[in-house]
């Protein structure tokens, strides 16, 4: 069995690994807007460069990260919560866990409201997480199986989403000219895609105006997310991958107990249903203009996300295991460790570069470019966690979290010798 410095160093880069995937789509969302993630022809360019990065985007990064990065928060709820299966520590570990996903909730709201992210996921995960509570000692057959039961449900509900898009699209397939239809017929059409005109002007002008014009403007967008009747939809796409994490937590998959056969075959055989149904969602959503108005195909996309996000982990403890991660594993390790700062802190950099409060580049780039400017932004975090860390224990975000936790200040400087 690895030891546990193998077993938090591991997971700790398979965050890392997750969180640069997460913040390539997000950095996309704030750089060309939110639509054009994935809709190509809502910015960043359309031709064979442009296309072929939001093409590979949606098939190797967008979803499968954020269901990655969901199956290691579920992970992480057993090693907290592994104080609290003790009869004597039972009450003091369910009163800190509450209280860290509370604070945690804080973050989120802080996030989404001030900070301009309606795409925040910490109040979700929060959420989440007292709901996982009550799961902690359940068997990993359980685990699974209730997460099955949420994927269904996402996967049907995508499904008839996609259906009543379908039926939206005949009617207006009725009228050669939309623009001549009653105003209620014109309105449908916005359900289907945004019109490229008010990305073009109303929104632009939103993200280039000064902060408090952003804030009038993403906050409502965050609070019609997380109070409306289908943020529930939300949670479950959260808990199917949270579920799935914290079986393979037990089961001791993640923590690498394993053989190498095991992370390949599952790795592979994962990987070929993910892409597979990946795919075909892609190619039936290309050929309806970019909007979903196939139910198989809609629910094939569900599917396909929990697959590659689940072979996205074993293949990497495989490479692992090989020792191929070596030469990135120090990097990732401390971008993965400081995760909660370096996720919030990627949101900071984007907003500051692409809207009017910072330098304002909003969609004044190229989609590869934008992905470019991705790439700087997380060298530029890995290089300053690595070296955070190199003196203190914890990111700032983390020790502060920690500290609100605990109601008291932690150590943040390493304990030097003697001390």
């Amino acid at each position: 069995m690895p030891c546990n410095s193998m077993r938090y160093d591991v997971i700790a880069a398979l965050r890392g690994f997750a969180l640069f995937g997460v913040l390539w789509v997000n950095t996309t969302g704030h750089a060309l807007s939110h639509f054009a993630i994935n809709d190509p022809t809502a910015g960043g360019g359309m031709d064979a460069l442009n296309f072929g990065a939001w093409l590979g985007t949606s098939v190797f990064i967008e979803g499968c990260m954020r269901g990655l990065f969901s199956l290691l928060f579920g992970a992480s709820v057993i090693l907290i919560t592994r104080r609290a299966a003790a009869p004597e520590d039972s009450l003091l570990g369910g009163d800190l866990y509450f209280r860290r996903n509370l604070w945690l909730m804080v973050f989120g709201l802080v996030h989404g409201f001030l900070l301009l992210m309606p795409g925040d996921i910490l109040y979700t995960y929060a959420l989440c997480g007292m709901v996982l509570f009550v799961f902690r000692l359940a068997s990993v057959r359980t685990l699974l199986a209730l997460s099955c039961l949420c994927l269904v449900i996402v996967s049907a509900v995508e499904g008839m989403d996609a259906a009543e898009k379908h039926q939206i699209a005949d009617q207006l397939a009725a009228y050669e000219d939309i623009s001549s239809a009653p105003e209620e017929i014109q309105d449908l059409a916005g359900a289907l895609k945004v019109p490229q005109e008010y990305i073009d002007t109303e929104y632009r002008e939103k993200v280039t105006s000064p902060y408090s014009v952003h804030v009038r403007y993403f906050a409502p967008v965050y609070a019609d997310t997380i109070f409306s009747a289908s943020f529930v939809f939300e949670l479950l796409d959260a808990l199917t991958m949270m579920l799935i994490g914290m079986a393979m937590m037990k089961s001791g998959v993640l923590s690498g107990e394993r053989r190498l056969g095991f992370y390949l075959r599952a790795g592979l055989t994962l990987a070929a249903i993910g892409f597979a149904c990946r795919g075909y969602d892609i190619f039936v959503r290309i050929n309806n203009d970019f909007v979903r108005l196939d139910a198989a195909a809609a629910s094939a996309r569900e599917i396909g996300r929990v697959a590659l996000a689940v072979a996205y982990a074993n293949l990497f403890i495989a490479l692992w295991k090989l020792g191929a991660m070596r030469w990135i594993a120090t990097g990732l390790s401390a971008f993965g460790r400081m995760a909660f700062t370096n996720y919030i802190g990627g949101t900071v950099l984007a907003v500051l570069i692409f809207y009017g409060t910072g330098f304002g580049l909003y969609a004044t780039l190229s989609r590869i470019e934008v992905y470019g400017v991705v790439l700087v932004m997380a060298a530029l975090q890995i290089a300053v966690s690595a070296l955070w860390l190199s003196r203190y224990r914890y990111g700032p975000l983390e020790w502060t979290w920690r500290s609100l936790t605990q109601l008291k200040r932690m150590p943040l400087q390493h304990q030097t010798a003697g001390s």
